[in-house]
């Protein structure tokens, strides 16, 4: 019967098999297994009954009845147990009946991990859910859980032998909860145990016994983190660059880390600049040191083979290994991948539960539908994947035995991000939602507490209910039980991380628990439990199902039990408290202590929630001497002292045990140092103690006491109650009472330290119940309290009187002041302040000292105390703040030093010398800034020198300079001393100080009695200030008192200032040097004022009065050039700096008057200043000074210049009115002023450079004239020339201009460099260029002469020739070190360079055609090349020809390339005619006679018959083709019928088969010495392929036969989309390499009148810009022909069209293609005939004539801008840019558009201020021009000019009007990239590609991918351009993009693998040819000889399956 139910049950599930299964099995394959699937899984049930059987037998426990079929099917479900306790490490949850069938397209469904599929040797990826010292838990993929021991978790731990101990690093320092490892599985523990159960068993039990028995199944999975057990398929020979690999941390070296891979006989080792680490600062950083230990994923860097080293690191620009997704290897196979590892994959089906993809080419991985993106239905995750659909994953688990992979699609896992945090066990969702019923498994639910579809505002937090847990009764049918979209109620009963699932239960008995886990069972909660066993040390309780709790012997009860078995039987049900919850260790703690379950007090179970004064019931820990040891709840302890336990009781040991139950009171706790004291004694027997504690102390006295401990929040201070007994009581200083000054109190609280004696401190309240004392060390409150002006209590208050005391509360309209005794008043918002304060709070801050006065008594009901704090009422006495400031400062510097002394090994800064106010100290200059200068103080190194921009002496010092200064305030807190480099100050200070104020002076200066004062310094809160009047005295004045402060003290005062001031005090021991005043007048503004109102009162016929009148006057102010001066009487004067007597040191007159010195001066005239003030302009010349001037001695005053009477050459002495980078402006006369430039102000380039140091306004130069313009009444001066040696350097030619004198070595700099590159113009004087030719730059001549300078260098020439030709100025110079000339720093660092690489040759200069003999071998330059021969520079003026034979011994197509202008070459001198006239040869058959490979050259006698040659196609004629033989001089003919195999109708064919300049494979047929005659064959048939195979690697070689085009006619209709496609995207029809985007449009390159990234001047750029360029290219510009449609017509992208629209697109981009190519042509002939003078013009007339030539050009137009600029005429550029838009045509729009550009460009960098300048030049262009292309050129100005912000404004607006340009969008993602937001420009990428249009889509993104190579993120770029290739595979310019930019990084796994992925795809012959010639290339240069042969037999075999088909 058991049988016929068997087949049944057999038959039953065989015919519920799909067909095809039943098919397959009907008709086996051949290979296949004899069993079925359901045999296999019935066979495999059978083996584990008979295991579980025999464990029964051995243990002597057998069943009644063996497992039947019923048992059977339970066992099946039993596997779906829930996740609980040991079960949870092994459960094979929501495993399929059945496995997968089949791989790849046959895979029927995906197959899920479980115990059973578990192997050893299985690689898995898992999440760190638990660390312990013997463990770590591992939440594995599927539900799975594993741990890894110790023994496993490290290399370092695998060595661990000592049983004893542990000797690796902590596993804890090692590992993190939620930390994403790889593991490998290493035991499998399968066991059965029996236990007891509480339910039915399914199965009835043969027998008659009454407990109920079933069979639990232990299992644990045993794992290992080890490198050794990871890479145990790895070897030396398969490890690759660029492969992923998990090492181990073993060691720290000098450079980095030493890992172990567990490889035999390797060695890792990680650098530390491959970590991102700097060397530098290793050392200072711990947060980014790795463990030693440590397992981690890095990239290999480098394998050396030889010493078996293998170099790691992260990925490229310091990339996580995470981030970088696996390429394919050589060594690359399923055994060496490592889980967690980034794959892109492909997917290859759909199956009903999951995705089978592809990835690395070979190998096959399954997505289950827990890992993909999302889970829940409704998302339609089928349609979001199709076949083909490439997307990136992460691999779950590697089964090497089986062959498979499972990946996970998560987002969190692929992007290595975060994960949202699982539901905490125990979470009730009394609304979940059911998403999916998996039948026979379980169910998937989302977990919401609304009455919505889902969580707002967060992740969908899901959860999955095993069948198991659905209901408390056993559940048939997961489908019966819930449906699809019920809500039900579950709980979370634990998680899987793995999956990102929370495991939950619908067990009602489940739901209505309380305590699900230990996080539920809170320190203090009262439990019921059972009792499971009662041990010797303890009781162990069951809590609930899975939670235990453990008793102590001591906590069984209050007494102790000494046979606790009696009292607590096993199973009993107990109450119990839980005294202690580790959740680390897992471990509850409970106590059955009935005081403790009966106590109602607080619980105490952290130290923050324990206060002073709360009583709680403890036990006692441990008894001591000298008091108890008492513990709380967990863990939480406290000290009972032995004075508060008892007052009589002194024995501990006899009144107290351990455990023992106490109620205690906090009386101290300090939560930062977990410390806390208690007290059993009672609140009475305590208040009586605290009462004798502070008897003695009262209120308002005066005491002294010692810092006894200090805390974060207060000092304890012991305070002396009694000096005769020395008695003390315990008191509080608050931080905020320790000084007047809130600045300066919490600095005295961080140096106070236990110890440190105060003297005198105020009591403020005396607390008798606390026996706490507060005091207060405020020097405001303590001289109050002396004064009586304190007040104790309300009775001593009086309306009127102003009393001190602090601020307790701040509140926005009310501030609260305490006084004495916690007496209080409240300060109304109208009392705040003489004005509205509209917050209080932003002007009072608690714990300010404070004056109130008394508004009004309070009432007899009420206790309010009304104050006033208005300063004028209150407060008007400033200096007694500062005398607390001065006292507190000097005290806190006694402090400092005690306390840094202790740290400098006892020395005293004291014993360097203080400093003092006044004195005078020698100082060296080390460091000026903009802000001042800083100064190293000999005397007290430790201190830092400071002198304000005020006290800077008349000569700006340099750095090194050493002088005297005097000290004007000393801050040694801080370090900084400020000192004065004034001159009076200095002199004032060595004065001894009786020479300083005579006695009556001295007497004059006491208390209370007034003076002028200037100020000096100006800190926060005080102000130093000298008294002139009294020999510069120094005085101290308060800038705040205790209740006002002076708002924006340095506006209203600044150095140099005089103010009234008011004598408050004299010097004394705290401030010995200086008095102390208060400012009589803080407002000085308004008393100037009243002195402008005076002078405006005078009327113009008193001031004409005064015209030619000597008066005398006061110096009121001066600068650099100029002294006002009072004349009394409302009038002032001006006295320029030329208008006064001479002084000897050089320096301006004017620093010879002070400021209120009374001096005697003559007016000269009056001006209007204004509307009224009548200014006159004075004169103190000492001939002028007389009743009647009189002439001046020589060198009493200066000329009066004029301009009609200077002369060029004449000497003159002016005064430096300003310094800028046009030069140096000199004031000779109120009236006149030259102009030095920067390269007439010396000799040396160093001086030169640094123009803006070497002089100051002010400053008395002597110059020599160099030119007068009477017209623009403009001076030139020279300063090097202004002595005779100097002098000798230049000449008067006969127009009296001054030129500089042959032989004269002369400093010049580079003047922009034109195109021709035959030499360089340099700049020697403002108005004088010369030019050195090619061929004297240098002695020893370099390859590229011309490109090591660049515009600007400063360079030495000497001066060979000045002439002059059609009136022009010629001047011809030398820079060869020989001649004493030296090139710019540029040129000079590359020439050392290049000498370092190979010695350059030294080159004798040749003056003249003598020098030169026929046969001679000479060095020359290029001048220019074509196609007729090249033109050679050998000298200054010695050119020699090349004819186009003599080139080279080969025939060359573009001899234009290979001989560039400015090319260094080496030749022959073959003739010398009579003209003179020399012929050169650069033929290295003439030169070294052979080739450059060393063969000697073949002639035609040496042709063999049959001989296989290469050559190259002269021309192709009808007949055949002629062809120069290489390496030879012969030329030979193949003809037609030689040609190709097939016969050619058509002639022209032959003319599209070969081109001119073609490199070809030949066979010699026939020679024929002879005639002459060579006859060639290129019929592939000729050839064997062993000769094909001989020339497949060299460059231009066909591997198909040229006929294989004429088979192009005949290809499939996609063949010839490509090819149309190709034509499409170049432009032309001949496809013969693919062009590269950027090249079609660039895009990414800013818009611009100036070189992208290397120039910044207008005229910088231009001029390094060649002279025949066309205009667009020299502009820069970007723009094409047909830019202004490309956003609407220029597509590109368009992959599918209808035949005719591509051909029309076709034919209009070569009509584009040739208009563009003609405009350029006619541009370039143009400019030709434009320049075809010598060189650039160098006058502004030459300018003008060429504008007037050419007036429509905007080349010429902004070349002359540029020149303006050169010259520093920036106003006259900005005319000329104008001049240009009047004068250009208005058809002529983009040469308009390109001056427009120019001129922004000149705004942005030369306008005042350049932001408003730009703005305004853009409004008015876009009117009048294309508004996109100059939104385009003005973000590119903003980009080059690091102006952000604003280039982020104006990309805001362009996006507005041009939303759908690909460029617009392309701005803002560059824009965010070069800031490094790579972020941001992701988002604008995303937003970019709503925008645009679909058609634009390929372009945007191909171009986003380029910047993100050039500038942001390889990966990034990585993954744009993996997602073009695979939706566009048969674009070549995309692969071609990819390829380059690959290359360019040089990850060579990277590149080979795309090189693979590029010759297997499916293209056109001549498509594939150009990726294997590209692919042999490559491997030629980087691979080995078996790779370039792999490349070449995988060429060969596609050329052969070519002609096969």
């Amino acid at each position: 019967m058991a049988a016929k139910k068997k087949t049944k049950a057999k038959s039953k599930r065989a015919t519920s098999m799909p067909a095809a299964a039943v098919e397959e099995e009907a008709f086996p394959r051949g290979g296949g297994e004899a069993l079925s699937h359901l045999e296999k899984r019935q066979v495999r049930e059978q083996a584990e009954r008979d295991f579980a059987k025999e464990q029964l037998q051995l243990g002597k426990r057998r069943q009644a009845q063996p497992m039947g079929a019923k048992k059977k099917r339970k066992t099946l479900k039993d596997k779906f147990a829930p996740l609980t306790g040991d079960e949870m490490l092994g459960g094979e949850d929501l495993s399929r009946v059945a496995g997968a069938v089949g791989t790849g397209s046959s895979m029927k469904y995906v197959e899920l991990l479980s115990f059973r599929r578990l192997h050893v040797g299985m690689k898995l990826w898992g999440i760190v859910q638990e660390v312990s010292e013997r463990d770590v838990g591992v939440s594995l993929p599927h539900g799975l859980r594993g741990f890894i021991p110790r023994t496993a978790a490290s290399d370092l731990h695998a060595t661990e032998t000592d049983s004893s101990g542990r000797t690796g690093p902590s596993l804890r320092r090692l590992y993190t909860v939620g930390e994403r490892i790889a593991v490998v599985v290493t035991a499998l523990e399968d066991q059965y145990g029996r236990s007891k159960s509480s339910s039915p068993m399914r199965g009835k039990a043969k027998g008659k016994e009454k407990s109920d028995v079933m069979l639990q199944r232990k299992r644990r999975i045993q794992l290992s983190a080890c490198a050794s057990a990871l890479n145990k398929a790895v070897s030396l020979s398969s490890i690759g660059k660029g492969m992923l690999i998990t090492a181990c941390i073993i060691s720290e070296e000098d450079h980095g880390y030493e890992a172990a891979l567990g490889v035999k006989s390797m060695r890792s080792f990680v650098p530390w600049k491959h970590l991102g680490i700097d060397e530098a600062e290793k050392d200072m950083s711990n947060e980014t040191k790795l463990p030693l230990g440590k397992m981690v994923m890095l990239q290999v860097k480098a394998v050396d083979l030889g010493k078996k080293l293998v170099t790691l690191g992260r990925g490229r620009g310091n990339v996580s290994p995470m981030k970088i997704a696996v390429s394919e290897s050589l060594g690359l196979a399923l055994d060496t991948l490592v889980p967690g590892s980034l794959v892109n994959c492909t997917v290859q089906s759909l199956l009903s539960d999951g995705l089978v993809l592809s990835f690395l080419t070979y190998f096959t991985a399954t997505v289950d539908h827990f890992h993909i993106p999302d889970s829940i239905p409704g998302y339609n995750w089928q349609k979001e994947f199709p076949k083909g659909t490439r997307v990136k994953a992460r691999i779950l688990y590697i089964d090497n035995e089986r062959k498979r992979v499972g990946v996970t699609l998560k987002d969190a896992y692929v992007e290595d991000t975060p994960v949202a945090a699982l539901p905490p066990v125990g979470t009730l969702y009394e609304n979940a939602k059911v998403c999916r019923v998996d039948e026979d498994v379980g169910a998937l639910v989302q977990l919401t507490n609304a009455n919505k579809e889902a969580q707002t505002g967060g992740p969908t937090l899901v959860g999955y209910c095993h069948m198991s847990h659905l209901a408390d009764h056993r559940v048939e049918k997961v489908g019966k039980a819930v449906k699809v979209g019920q809500r039900v109620k579950v709980r979370v009963i634990g998680p899987r991380d793995m999956d990102l699932l929370a495991n939950v239960s619908m067990k009602e008995s489940i739901i209505s628990q309380n305590v699900i886990s230990l996080s539920d069972c809170t320190a203090g909660s009262i439990l019921e439990c059972s009792v499971l066993n009662v041990q010797e040390n303890g009781v162990t309780v069951q809590v609930t199902e899975g939670v235990r709790a453990f008793a102590p012997r001591l906590q069984l009860a209050d007494v102790f039990l000494t046979r606790p078995e009696t009292r607590f039987a096993k199973g009993a049900k107990v109450k119990a408290r839980v005294l202690e919850n580790d959740p680390i260790a897992k471990r509850l703690i409970v106590t059955f202590k009935k005081s403790l379950l009966s106590s109602k007090l607080p619980v105490l179970s952290s130290y923050e929630e324990a206060e002073v004064g709360v009583r709680t019931h403890g036990y006692v820990f441990k008894v001591e001497d000298n008091g108890l040891s008492v513990r709380f709840y967990n863990k939480v302890r406290a000290w009972i002292p032995l004075t508060e336990i008892s007052a009589h009781q002194r024995k501990t040991r006899e009144n107290f045990e351990q455990g023992q139950t106490v109620k205690c009171r906090v009386i101290r706790v300090n939560v930062q140092r977990r410390k806390m004291t208690c007290s059993l004694l009672s609140s009475e027997q305590a208040v009586r103690m605290c009462k004798r504690a502070v008897e003695g102390v009262s209120v308002g006295s005066i005491v002294s006491g010692m810092v006894s401990s200090k805390t974060a929040r207060h000092l304890a201070i012991d305070v002396v109650k009694d000096v005769s007994t020395s008695e003390t009581c315990r008191a509080l200083l608050d931080p905020a009472q320790l000084s007047d000054d809130e600045q300066l109190c919490s600095k005295l609280f961080d140096a106070l330290q236990p110890g440190d004696t105060l003297d005198e401190l105020l009591v403020l309240d005396v607390d008798e119940s606390r026996g706490l004392v507060r005091v207060s060390a405020k020097r405001m409150l303590i001289e109050c309290s002396k004064r009586g002006a304190i007040p104790k209590s309300i009775g001593e208050l009086k309306p009127g009187q102003v009393y001190g005391g602090f601020v307790s509360s701040v509140r926005p309209s009310l501030v609260f002041v305490h006084f004495l005794n916690r007496l209080a008043g409240a300060v109304p918002v109208q009392y705040l302040a003489d004005e509205f304060v509209e917050d209080a709070s932003l002007v009072f801050q608690v714990g300010r000292s404070i004056r109130a006065k008394l508004v009004a008594m309070p009432a007899e009901e009420e206790r309010k105390v009304t104050l006033s704090l208005r300063p004028s009422e209150s407060d008007t006495d400033a200096s007694e703040w500062l005398r607390s400031h001065l006292k507190d400062a000097q005290f806190l510097e006694v402090l400092q030093k005690r306390n840094q002394s202790s740290s400098e090994d006892g020395e005293l800064l004291g014993d360097k010398g203080p400093l003092a106010v006044g004195e005078v100290l020698s100082v060296e200059v080390t460091d000026i800034k903009d802000y001042g200068i800083i100064c190293l103080i000999h005397k007290r190194q430790d201190l830092v020198g400071f002198v304000p921009h005020y006290h800077v002496s008349p000569k700006i010092p340099c750095v090194g300079d050493t002088g005297e200064a005097v000290v004007l305030d000393v801050n040694e807190a801080e370090g900084i001393v400020d000192v004065s480099f004034r001159k009076e100050l200095i002199a004032a200070a060595k004065k001894p100080h009786p020479d300083i104020m005579s006695n009556k002076k001295r007497k004059s200066l006491s208390v209370n009695s007034k003076t002028s004062a200037m100020v000096q310094l100006v800190k926060e809160n005080y102000m130093v200030l000298t008294l002139p009047t009294f020999g510069h005295q120094f005085v101290l004045a308060a800038t705040r008192s205790f209740n006002y402060m002076i708002e924006g003290v340095h506006e209203k005062f600044e150095a140099g200032q005089h103010v009234k001031v008011v004598i408050t005090a004299e010097p004394n021991e705290a401030w010995p040097h200086s008095y102390l005043v208060s400012i009589e007048d803080s407002s000085p503004r308004n008393a100037m004022n009243g002195e402008q109102r005076e002078s405006r009162s005078v009327n113009k016929s008193t001031a004409k009065a005064l015209v030619g009148q000597v008066l005398s006057g006061r110096v009121l102010s001066r600068t650099g050039l100029e002294m006002v001066v009072d004349l009394g009487g409302g009038v002032t004067g001006k006295v320029h700096v030329s208008e006064l007597p001479m002084v000897e040191n050089g320096d301006s007159p004017v620093l010879a008057f002070s400021e209120g010195q009374e001096v005697t001066c003559r007016v000269q005239r009056i001006v209007l200043e204004g509307q009224h003030t009548w200014v006159g302009i004075l004169t103190m010349r000492p001939s002028q000074l007389h009743e009647k001037p009189k002439q001046p001695q020589e060198g009493e005053e200066l000329p009066r210049y004029t301009i009609d009477v200077l002369k060029t050459g004449d000497m003159v002495t002016g005064y430096v009115e300003s310094v800028s980078a046009e030069g140096v402006w000199v004031s000779l006369s109120p009236k006149l002023r030259g102009r030095v430039h920067p390269l007439d102000t010396s000799d040396s380039s160093e001086e030169v450079e640094a123009l803006e140091d070497r002089f100051h306004s002010g400053e008395c130069v002597k110059c020599r004239v160099l030119r007068v313009d009477m017209q623009k009444h403009a001076v030139d001066l020279s300063l090097r020339a202004a002595d005779d040696k100097s002098w000798s350097n230049w000449t008067m030619d006969a127009q009296q201009s001054v030129i500089p004198a042959v032989g004269a070595v002369l400093c010049g700099r580079v003047a922009p460099i034109g195109k021709d590159l035959n030499g360089l113009s340099v700049q020697l004087s403002a108005h004088s260029f010369g030019r050195v030719h090619v061929t004297d730059l240098a002695d020893r001549w370099p390859a590229h002469a011309i490109q090591r300078f660049q515009p600007g260098d400063m360079v030495k020439c000497v001066v060979l020739s000045v002439s002059s030709r059609s009136n022009k100025l010629q001047i011809d110079l030398s820079m060869r070190p020989s001649r004493g000339g030296c090139g710019g720093l540029l040129a000079q660092k590359a020439s050392r360079e290049e000498e370092r690489e190979a010695e350059l040759p030294l080159v004798e200069e040749i003056s003249d055609r003598e020098d030169l003999q026929p046969g001679q071998l000479v060095y020359g330059y290029v001048k220019h090349c074509s196609q007729k021969g090249c033109f050679v520079a050998l000298g200054r003026n010695i050119d020699a020809m090349v004819g186009v034979s003599k080139l080279a011994d080969k025939y060359m197509n573009k001899p234009e390339v290979a001989f560039p202008r400015g090319c260094r070459v080496y030749g022959k001198v073959l003739e010398i005619k009579a003209d003179g006239k020399i012929s050169l040869s650069l033929r290295d058959s003439d030169v070294f006679g052979k080739d450059k490979e060393g063969s000697r050259f073949k002639g035609l006698a040496q042709l063999a018959e049959g001989e296989v040659i290469r050559g190259t196609v002269l021309r192709v004629v009808d007949f055949g083709v002629f062809i120069a033989v290489d390496k030879t001089k012969a030329t030979g003919l193949c003809h037609i019928s030689q040609c190709v195999d097939e016969f050619l109708k058509d002639k022209q064919k032959l003319h599209s088969l070969y081109r001119k300049g073609q490199s070809v494979v030949a066979k010699v047929i026939e020679v024929d010495v002879k005639e002459g005659k060579l006859a060639l064959g290129l019929k592939r048939s000729l050839f064997t392929e062993e000769e094909l195979a001989q020339f497949v690697d060299e460059e231009d070689n066909d591997l198909e036969d040229p006929g294989d085009e004429l088979m192009l006619d005949n290809e499939d209709e996609d063949s010839q989309h490509d090819l149309e496609m190709e034509e499409d995207i170049h432009g032309h029809q001949e496809v013969r390499e693919p062009q590269q985007l950027d090249e079609e449009e660039d895009e990414d390159e800013p818009l611009q009148v100036v070189p992208m990234e290397e120039e910044k001047d207008v005229n910088d750029l231009q001029n390094g810009k060649a002279e025949g360029e066309t205009l667009d290219a020299t502009l820069d510009f970007g723009f094409d022909d047909h830019d202004a449609g490309e956003d609407d017509h220029d597509d590109g992208d368009d992959m599918v069209e209808e035949e005719g629209a591509r051909s029309s697109r076709t034919k209009l981009k070569r009509q584009k293609q040739r208009e563009k190519e003609a405009k350029e042509k006619a541009i370039v002939q143009r400019e030709a005939r434009i320049q075809s003078g010598e060189g650039d013009p160098e006058s502004v007339d030459e300018y003008e004539k060429l504008c007037m030539a050419s007036p429509d050009s905007s080349f010429i137009w902004i070349k002359y801008m540029a020149f303006l600029l050169s010259l520093s005429e920036v106003e006259q550029a900005r005319r000329v840019a104008e001049r240009a838009l009047q004068t250009i045509g208005f058809r002529e729009e983009g040469e308009k558009l390109n001056v427009w550009v120019a001129l922004l460009n000149l705004e942005n960098m030369h306008g005042t201020p350049p932001d408003e300048a730009v703005l305004a030049v853009f409004q008015r262009a876009l009117t009048l021009t294309d508004p996109k292309k100059l939104h385009i050129a003005l973000l590119g100005i903003y980009e080059r000019g690091e102006q952000y912000d604003a280039a982020t404004e104006l990309w805001k607006s362009a996006c507005r009007r041009f939303r759908t340009s690909c460029k617009i969008w392309l701005k803002q993602v560059r824009l965010m990239l070069i800031q490094k937001k790579g972020e941001q420009a992701r988002r604008s990428v995303e937003r970019g590609l709503e925008a645009l249009p679909k058609r634009k889509h390929t372009k945007f993104v191909s171009q986003v991918g380029l910047l993100e190579y050039k500038i942001g993120s390889p990966e990034r770029a990585r993954s744009l351009f993996e997602g073009l290739v695979a939706n566009f595979p048969k674009r070549t310019d995309l692969w071609s993009v990819y390829l380059d930019q690959e290359i360019k990084h040089g990850d060579q796994g990277v590149i080979r693998a795309l090189f693979q992925r590029a010759t297997n795809l499916d293209l056109s012959t001549r498509k594939m040819k150009f990726f294997f010639k590209r692919y042999l290339q490559y491997e030629q240069e980087h691979g080995d000889d078996t790779s370039v042969a792999a490349v070449k037999e995988a060429a060969m075999n596609f050329a052969n399956e070519r002609m096969n088909h």
